[in-house]
């Protein structure tokens, strides 16, 4: 997969095949494991590993925080 450092992607944290987070963020940030909530620490911390998925690159904000909000609008 390549980082495209300049750039915004939506992406999703998946357990077990399963989606149980969707954010967005630029280049490393799907793979942090620092500075996240509580609830998403308390849900890794249960099972110590997940799987990422880019969903798209953006050049802004506003374009990505749109697909964001959908996908999380259909998770829930």
């Amino acid at each position: 997969m390549k980082i495209e450092m300049n750039k915004i992607c939506v992406y999703l944290h998946m357990i077990d095949g399963e989606v149980v987070y969707v954010g967005k963020g630029v280049s490393y940030r799907p793979f942090e494991t620092c500075r996240r909530n509580d609830r998403w620490s308390d849900e890794m911390s249960k099972v110590g590993s997940f799987d990422v998925e880019i969903v798209e690159w953006f050049e802004s904000d506003k374009e990505a925080r749109l697909l964001e909000s959908k996908l999380i609008r259909q998770l829930n």
